[in-house]
C-alpha cells in the first residue's frame, strides 16, 4: 500500500526502478527530470493525477506545490474542461491550420481579457511557451524593422535572471550560460540588471536606490559610447524589450512598484516595442495578466503554460492593432497543430470555468494564506533569508547566513529532495541561486497548505540540523 503525504517513501524501486532503467536506457539525460538526482532522490514514476495530487506506480500520493510548471491553474484534470475535451475528440480531433468556431470564439475571449488598448488588437495563437515567445519576438522585430527602416541595427534589450525558452531565438534573451555557451545563439541582444531588491546589483536598497536599475537603463541612451544610442540622429538601436513583469524561474523576485512604469516610459521614449513575458504569470497573480498589477499597458502580451489548462500546449500573443496591421499577412505565420481544436477548447472552458467560480479572487485567496504560512516556517528558520509573492506565485530563498546572503545550494537541494521523500514536490529555481518556488493552484485548501507546511516545517528542521 502506497504512503500518504508525510509519510516517508523510497520512490525508486519496485516498478519504479524498473521503469527509471528503461528511460536512462532510451532517453538521453538532457530532461529536466534527472534533476532530481541532485537532491539524492530519482523524480517518481507517475501514472495517475486529480486536483493537487500526483500517485506514483507504487501507489504513493503526493502534492504537487509547483502547478504543473504554472500550467494546471485549476489542478489537474478539472471535470468541466476533460468533459469538453473528450467530447471534442470525438468529433473534431484535429485541424491543419483551419478556421473552427471554437477557434474563432477562443481568439474573442483572449482579447477581450488582454489590459488596455490591446483590446483593439489581435491575437496569434502558438504552441507552447518558447515557442509563444519567440513569435513575440517575431512580431515585434518585423515590425521595428517595417517601420524604422532607416536603422541599422534591431537589438532586443532584456534582463539578468531572465527565462524567455529554449529555441535559438528566446534562449538568445534568456540569461543562463549553459542555454547559449554550446548553442547558436542571436548576438543582437543585450542583457541588463533586472530589479533583484533583495541582491541588488548595485548594493543599494530600496528605496533609497532611486531605482538605480532603470536609470542604469537610461544612461545607455546619454552618449555613443555604450553602442545602442546615436547621440546625433537621436536614435535608439534598441528596438524591443521584453521582460517578466515578475522572475519566476529565478525564484519568483518581485520588482518595486516603480519598475514596470519607468520601463514603459523609457520605451515610449526611444520608440521601442515593449514585450511583456506572461507564459507563467497569466492568471496565477490574481488577474489575467501579471504585468496589470502595475497599472501597465505593453505593446504586446503573451500567455502560453495555464492558457491551456494542462491539457493542450497552447500559446497566444496578443498585438497592439497598428503592430498587427503591419504584420498581418496571409501566411505569415504558421504551425501544424496552431489553433489546434482541442488545445482551443481546453483553453476556452478553462476561461470561462475561471470566470463562472472566481477563481482570479480565489487564487489571491490561497496565495495569500500560503504565503502566511511561508512567513511563518521563516520565523521559525534562520535557513530562509527571504520570501517573496504576488497571488499564487511565491518563493523562499535559502541562505547560510541572514546577513551575509550567502546561497545555501547545498542546502536547498537536501530540502527538496526531503520534502519529496515525504510527498511534497518543490521546485527550484533556476542557475546558481538558492531559492525555491511554489505555484499553488486556485483549488487548494487551507487544509491542503497546511500539510504542506508542516513538511516543509520538518524539511526545514533537517536540513538545518545537517548543515548547521
Amino acid at each position: 500500500m502506497g504512503k500518504k503525504v508525510g509519510e516517508r517513501r523510497d520512490v525508486c524501486r519496485g516498478k519504479a526502478k524498473t521503469i527509471i532503467s528503461v528511460l536512462d536506457r532510451y532517453e538521453s539525460s538532457g530532461g529536466l527530470y534527472h534533476n532530481y538526482l541532485r537532491t539524492g532522490y530519482h523524480a517518481p514514476v507517475i501514472e495517475k493525477q486529480k486536483g493537487i495530487y500526483l500517485w506514483d506506480v507504487e501507489g504513493n500520493e503526493y502534492i504537487d506545490t509547483t502547478g504543473g510548471f504554472c500550467a494546471v491553474f485549476q489542478g489537474y484534470c478539472p471535470e468541466e474542461i476533460t468533459e469538453e475535451v473528450k467530447k471534442c475528440m470525438d468529433t473534431l480531433c484535429y485541424l491543419p491550420e483551419m478556421p473552427s468556431p471554437v477557434r474563432a470564439q477562443l481568439a474573442k475571449e483572449i482579447v477581450e481579457i488582454a489590459p488596455g488598448e490591446l483590446k483593439e488588437g489581435k491575437v496569434q495563437f502558438e504552441l507552447g511557451g518558447h515557442s509563444t515567445v519567440d513569435l513575440a519576438l517575431q512580431i515585434a522585430q518585423f515590425y521595428a524593422k517595417a517601420t524604422r527602416k532607416e536603422y541599422t541595427r534591431h537589438l532586443i534589450l532584456s534582463f539578468f535572471g531572465a527565462y524567455h525558452g529554449r529555441t535559438a531565438l528566446t534562449s538568445s534573451v534568456s540569461s543562463l550560460s549553459r542555454f547559449t555557451q554550446k548553442f547558436p545563439v542571436f548576438t543582437e541582444t543585450i542583457k541588463v540588471p533586472y530589479a533583484y531588491c533583495y541582491r541588488c546589483y548595485y548594493g543599494l536598497h530600496y528605496p533609497e536606490c532611486e531605482m538605480a536599475c532603470i536609470r542604469y537603463i537610461q544612461k545607455l541612451f546619454e552618449s555613443d559610447l555604450h553602442g545602442v544610442y546615436d547621440t546625433q540622429t537621436k536614435q535608439s538601436l534598441i528596438s524591443t524589450l521584453i521582460v517578466e513583469p515578475l522572475q519566476d524561474y529565478a525564484g519568483m523576485i518581485i520588482p518595486p512598484r516603480e519598475f514596470h512604469p519607468m520601463l514603459k516610459k523609457l520605451c515610449e521614449d526611444h520608440k521601442i516595442v515593449f514585450i511583456a513575458d506572461e507564459v507563467p504569470g497569466f492568471l496565477h497573480t490574481g488577474k489575467w495578466f501579471s504585468i496589470e498589477h502595475w497599472d501597465v499597458v505593453p505593446d504586446i502580451i503573451l500567455t502560453a503554460k495555464p492558457l491551456g489548462g494542462g491539457f493542450w500546449p497552447m500559446g497566444a500573443v496578443i498585438a497592439r492593432k497598428e503592430i498587427m496591421e503591419v504584420w498581418e499577412q496571409p501566411g505569415m505565420h504558421f504551425t501544424t497543430y496552431m489553433g489546434n481544436p482541442i488545445g482551443c477548447t481546453a483553453a476556452l472552458i478553462n476561461l470561462r470555468v475561471i470566470k463562472e467560480k472566481n477563481l482570479l479572487k480565489k487564487i489571491e485567496e490561497v496565495g495569500n494564506y500560503f504565503k502566511q504560512g511561508l512567513m511563518d516556517l521563516y520565523q521559525r528558520h534562520k535557513i530562509i533569508g527571504d520570501v517573496s509573492g504576488l497571488g499564487g506565485l511565491l518563493g523562499i530563498e535559502l541562505v547560510k547566513d541572514r546577513k551575509t546572503k550567502e546561497p545555501a545550494l547545498t542546502e536547498r537541494d537536501a530540502f527538496a529532495g526531503e520534502a519529496l521523500s515525504l510527498g511534497v514536490v518543490v521546485a527550484d529555481a533556476m542557475g546558481n541561486t538558492s531559492r525555491c518556488l511554489f505555484i499553488p493552484p486556485a483549488i487548494m485548501t487551507r487544509k491542503e497548505i497546511d500539510i504542506v507546511m508542516s513538511v516543509l516545517d520538518r524539511s526545514l528542521e533537517k536540513v538545518e540540523k545537517l548543515y548547521t
